[in-house]
Parts: structure tokens; C-alpha cells; sequence
């Protein structure tokens, strides 16, 4: 039988990709990449999407490995191609979403000798992979067939055990496509391959007993803290890969153990459907006082999820001399401060599950310690009802169209279940400090591995079309500006999205720094205004944009953005300058409103 080695040995690798669970890839076309391309096309289990720009073709596969859980192969050509990948496998690193990047490559013997489209491709990436492999030119023999095997090993093994995107660089010498063969396999070699394929099998490596931690130093020494101090406190970072279970057990914990909950908005806690009054929903506006800050001396703290959004908290925890313990799966130092206790390598829900149960066993607490544990419990829900109660009044009653408001707007506004994905740099942050509780159960997603605003369109793209839930973008001028080619998806692949655009002409996120009062420079150099018009541009790509006049206008346009098809762009102009002073009063309010409370915080 005549073969053609590059698409022989593809279709070898694709299929073993299958056994492992691979069930989605995105392509981006090219000509080296042609035998690889065509393995997938072939492969029917492996829905493809393809993607003309490799940036946005990467960061849309980020967003569907998000929302579905599952690795996702990235497949292009050689030359800067290849690097156009690196964004979104920086963030895919530090988030630790399983990407598969599968790079086409010229021939070794190229390199160095101005062959076209040909630069160093091998470990590439190598500061932001998990693995990285160059699978070399393929061998169709049974050692070639063999290597292929060793190599998947090796990507089930990183994707089970330390998840994060892993490369895999592919050189191939030409003829490229099927029909130009290159050499002659008997029957026998086919059937012994299919058979070699059917005999292997992927295993993972071997890890340590979970159950095995409530026996260690460390867990006997959280559990004293827990059932003999006053003041505890849990502080819950964005997770958006960690399961609705996860969610749920750090909420049984906190009310187990009756002590309040800090839930970063990006941690989805305040938007279950079971809500809770040990949830704090406003801790950055709280903590920003300086007073509060340095009144607030916790015995203990247990921090689940990642680095926490709000600058406030993380000003607090740099200065605590708490105890605080960060417990995430695989032992992450999100930790800026560098002053936890200790990391622990723990699923959050078996973690808690073996803390509850060690409570159990223990007893109730005498009524003495019950009732102080009940005082410093009450202060954080007095505070963050009565920080509730002034949004409703100094946000609420600001003129259109402040940033701040536009927070619980769309919250009040998603539909049940729906995703909203939060840009970086002032919508995350506005959310993380303005968005109050729901029972809507909404699905929160981000990009807070890097914190770039790149990739931000693409990549709820990916997450809509994985999960295929409505899905609603918050996103400002600058950000949609760096993604706005990404509007093309929804012609090609049919995609719908909601787009909430924030436009204030600048980096809003300027104004909050010191930076804000150099004048001219600040204006020329971080406001950097382009003013653009954002309705003509989104029209060129023919999807529908509209300029909010009202919030009632914005209302009855984002309740009908959901029956239309394809991208929808809702605009707000705003003031950022106008916006931070709002912000910037509204915290002075709090920070008097609750000195009083401080007396009732030091008194134990």
C-alpha cells in the first residue's frame, strides 16, 4: 500500500489523542501543517473549528478547555505563526487550563539557512509549557509507531497530574499532502499498528494518598486552630475550573464553623443559587479602610482559590500576622505577599470533607467560645449590609452613565445560568467591587493567570461555544480594541455573544494610580485615547452595535440581545476620570460610615 509518511504517522498521533480524551482542535491554515490538518480533519470524534489568526484561534480553544474541562488541541503552521500562540499559552500556564499546542516545523537541516517560514521552534514556549517535546520527522516503522505511544504517555501523564498546556513540535519534510506517497507498507505493518494501538493503554502517575493528609503536622495544626480560636476567616479566590462541589463545600465549611467567607466576585460564591450570610460580598470596600485594615487581626486564615482580585485584600494579607494556610489542588503559590504558613496540596473538597469530619468528631464548642465567634461573625455582615445598603444609595443615584452602576445592572439583568466573562484591568476590578449577591447561579470566567487584556473576545468565544450557554462579555475600549479581529468567529463559525462595551476613550484603570497626576505625559502615555468608532467598525464585521442613552434603553437591549443572532455590542461612554471620583467617594462614605463600627471589632 503506497503512504505518504507525514499523514500516515499524523493519523497515527490524532487517533491516540482520541484515547485520551481529546474531542475538540482548532486549525489555522497553513501549508506545513498540511498532514497534521488533514489527520484532524479525517478524525470524526474531534469537532474543528477553524481560525484564520493563530492568536485568536489559541485563545479560542483557551476558552472552550475553560468552560469544558477538557484539553483542547491549538494547530498551526511554522515561522511566527507559531509564536502569534505565545499570549494565550502564558495565560493557559498560569491558570492551568490543558491546552495541546501542535506546531508544524521545517525540516532541522533548514534552519539557519533562510529557508522561508523557518525560525527555532523547539521549546519555544519553554518558560510557559508543562511539557515540551519535538516529535521529530516521523518514522513509519514499529519504533517510529512506538515513539508516538511514549510521547502520549507522557501528555496524559502532564494533563492528569499538573495540568497546563504542553507542546508538541512537529517537523515535516515535503511531499505534504496524501496522494504525493513516499513509501510502501504491507498489510501486515497496518495491522500490526492498529493492533499496537489497541493494546495501549495510558496510566498516571502514581500520587499521593489524600487520605493520608489528616494524619500530617500541618492538618492537626489547622484543625486545633479551628475548633479552639475566635476569629477565623475564609478567603475565596477566583476559581472558575473548580467545580460547583468546590463552591458549595467552602460554604458548608464557613457556616460550619459559623466565621465569615471574603468571596472574590471572580470565585463564583456570590452567585450561588443557595446564598449565605456568612458570604461577604463586599471585603475590598471594607478592608480599603485603614482603621478596619488594622483592627481586623484574624486567628487564623484559610485562603482557597487563586490570588484574590481586590488590592485592598491583598494589602491586608501583606501586612497580617495571621496564620493563613493556601489550600488548592496542586500546592499553587498564590501568594504575592510571600508570608502563608503554608501551602497545601489539597483538593479544596477533600480537604474540607477531612476538617468537617474531624469536627464532627470533636463535639460542639462551649457556648463561651461560640458566642465571640458569633460577635466577630456579626461585624463582618453588619458592615457588608450597611455597604450594601449605601450602593443602593450613592451608586444608584449617580447620573448615566456611571462605570460602577453598570456592575449590577448586568447582574440584575442575566438571565439564570448564564456565563459572564469579565475583562482584565477595570471590569474585574468594578465587578470584584460592586457586585452584590444572587441566587442566578451565573457562571464567572476571566483570564487572571497573566492578567492580559488580549485574547478577551476570542476567548469567551471558546467559552460560549463549549458550553453552549448565553454568554455575556464586559470588556472596555482598550481590551476590545487588542481582540477586535476575533469579531469575524461569528460569521465563520456562527457564533452568538453579548458584548458589553465600556468605553471611556482611555486606560481607565490610570486613574487609580499615582501616576494620574502627571499631567500632559499621563494624557500622551497611559490615557492614550484613540477614538475610535467602535459602531462602524463592529458594522464592518456585520454584527450589531448600539450607544446606551438610559438604563432603561440598555435594559430592553440586553434582554433582546439574547434572541439575535451573533455578536452584539451594547456601548456605554463614559467618563473614566468622572467614574474613579465616584468610586473614590463612595469609599471615603464607607470608611466613615464604619470607624464607628471598630470599637464593636476590638472588644472580644
Amino acid at each position: 500500500m503506497k503512504i505518504n509518511n507525514n499523514n500516515f504517522w499524523s493519523e497515527a498521533l490524532i487517533s491516540e489523542f482520541i484515547k485520551i480524551g481529546v474531542r475538540k482542535a482548532t486549525v489555522s491554515p497553513g501549508s506545513r501543517n498540511t498532514p497534521i490538518t488533514l489527520a484532524l480533519a479525517k478524525a470524526e470524534e474531534i469537532k474543528k473549528y477553524a481560525v484564520v489568526d493563530e492568536r485568536i484561534s489559541a485563545f479560542f480553544a483557551l476558552g472552550m478547555a475553560k468552560a469544558g474541562g477538557q484539553p483542547v488541541i491549538v494547530e498551526c503552521t511554522s515561522g511566527t505563526a507559531t509564536a502569534e500562540l505565545y499570549p494565550a499559552i502564558v495565560e493557559a500556564f498560569f491558570s492551568r487550563i490543558p491546552l495541546i499546542i501542535l506546531t508544524a516545523d521545517r525540516p532541522p537541516r533548514f534552519l539557519g539557512y533562510g529557508a522561508n517560514q523557518t525560525i527555532n521552534q523547539v521549546d519555544i514556549f519553554r518558560n510557559h509549557t508543562r511539557l515540551s517535546i519535538d516529535a521529530g520527522l516521523p518514522q513509519v516503522t514499529s519504533k517510529g509507531i512506538k515513539k508516538i505511544f511514549d510521547i502520549m504517555q507522557m501528555v496524559y501523564e502532564v494533563l492528569q497530574n499538573d495540568p497546563g498546556p504542553v507542546h508538541i513540535n512537529l517537523p515535516f519534510e515535503e511531499p505534504l499532502e496524501p496522494r504525493s506517497y513516499t513509501s510502501e507498507v504491507s498489510e501486515n505493518f497496518i495491522a500490526s499498528v492498529k493492533k499496537l494501538s489497541a493494546n495501549n493503554k495510558y496510566s498516571q502517575f502514581k500520587v499521593k494518598d489524600p487520605a493520608r493528609f489528616s494524619e500530617s503536622t500541618e492538618f492537626k495544626e489547622i484543625l486545633n486552630l479551628v475548633i479552639n480560636s475566635v476569629r477565623g476567616l475564609i478567603i475565596a479566590g477566583p476559581n472558575e475550573t473548580g467545580n460547583p462541589d468546590c463552591r458549595e463545600s467552602i460554604l458548608e465549611l464557613a457556616e460550619s464553623l459559623d466565621i465569615p467567607l471574603l468571596a472574590d466576585v471572580a470565585s463564583g460564591l456570590r452567585f450561588l443559587r443557595t446564598q449565605s450570610s456568612n458570604i461577604i460580598a463586599n471585603a475590598d470596600s471594607l478592608l480599603r479602610s485603614e482603621n478596619i485594615n488594622w483592627a481586623v487581626k484574624p486567628d487564623f486564615i484559610l485562603q482557597f482559590g487563586r490570588t484574590v482580585t481586590s488590592k485592598a485584600t491583598l494589602k491586608f494579607l501583606s501586612t497580617t500576622r495571621s496564620p493563613r494556610y493556601v489550600i488548592n489542588q496542586f500546592g499553587d503559590k498564590f501568594d504575592p505577599s510571600q508570608n502563608a504558613k503554608a501551602y497545601i496540596a489539597q483538593h479544596p473538597t477533600t480537604f474540607i470533607n477531612a476538617l468537617l469530619a474531624e469536627l464532627k468528631s470533636a463535639g460542639t464548642l462551649d457556648s463561651s467560645l461560640q458566642k465571640k465567634r458569633k460577635k466577630w461573625l456579626n461585624f463582618f455582615k453588619s458592615a457588608d449590609s450597611k455597604i450594601e445598603e449605601m450602593k443602593r444609595t450613592v451608586i444608584s443615584a449617580t447620573r448615566f452613565p456611571i462605570e460602577s452602576r453598570i456592575v449590577n445592572e448586568i447582574i440584575n439583568l442575566a438571565p439564570e445560568g448564564c456565563n459572564i466573562f469579565l475583562s482584565n484591568s477595570t471590569p474585574v476590578r468594578d465587578f470584584d467591587y460592586f457586585a452584590s449577591k444572587s441566587n442566578k447561579n451565573l457562571h464567572i470566567f476571566f483570564n487572571r493567570g497573566a492578567s492580559g487584556i488580549d485574547g478577551i473576545i476570542s476567548t469567551a468565544f471558546g467559552i460560549a461555544a463549549a458550553s453552549g450557554k448565553h454568554t455575556t462579555v464586559v470588556i472596555g475600549d482598550q481590551a476590545f480594541q487588542h481582540d477586535i479581529g476575533s469579531l469575524a468567529l461569528a460569521n465563520n463559525l456562527g457564533l452568538s455573544i453579548t458584548i458589553v462595551l465600556v468605553n471611556n476613550n482611555s486606560g481607565g484603570i490610570f486613574y487609580a494610580l499615582p501616576v494620574s497626576e502627571y499631567g500632559e505625559d499621563f494624557k500622551k502615555y497611559f490615557v492614550l485615547p484613540q477614538n475610535l468608532n467602535f459602531g462602524e467598525i463592529v458594522k464592518g464585521f456585520s454584527a450589531y452595535h448600539k450607544l446606551m442613552p438610559s438604563w432603561q434603553y440598555f435594559k430592553r437591549e440586553y434582554f433582546t440581545s439574547f434572541e439575535r443572532e451573533g455578536v452584539k455590542v451594547l456601548q456605554f461612554t463614559t467618563n473614566a476620570d468622572e467614574s474613579h471620583q465616584i468610586r473614590k467617594a463612595f469609599w471615603e462614605k464607607v470608611d466613615s460610615t464604619l470607624s464607628t463600627e471598630i470599637t464593636t471589632l476590638l472588644t472580644r
